[in-house]
């Protein structure tokens, strides 16, 4: 279980200085859509940590299920949790058809 705590303790590392690097810069407006190339490579990168992260809780998720160190507080993920299968199928399913919808509703 240690290379997951420090992938997770980089990719927090990482994605929080994306977050911070991404800040309007003076001057510019905070409202509204900006379409410029920076900001949609921006979003693209959030969308990326976003299902790196849930990648990374769907296998501590399915480890530690077997330990009884663990809690599924989702109530459809607790009806899977004891198939890994069908659990990632679902998360996966559900997370990436998400992921896909804000990339589809960028602006062009």
């Amino acid at each position: 279980m240690y290379p997951l705590s420090v992938s997770g303790m980089v990719l927090s590392v990482i994605a929080i200085g994306h977050l911070l690097g991404g800040r309007p810069h003076a001057g510019q407006p905070t409202r509204g859509l900006d379409p410029s190339p920076a900001l949609i490579h921006a979003l693209n990168w959030s969308l990326f940590f976003t299902a790196a992260f849930s990648l990374l809780d769907l296998a501590w998720t399915i480890i530690t299920v077997n330990t009884n160190d663990t809690r599924e507080l989702n109530p459809i993920g607790s009806q899977l949790i004891h198939d890994p299968l069908r659990l990632a199928e679902f998360k996966v399913g559900v997370t990436f058809a998400c992921l896909a919808l804000l990339w589809l509703l960028r602006p062009p």
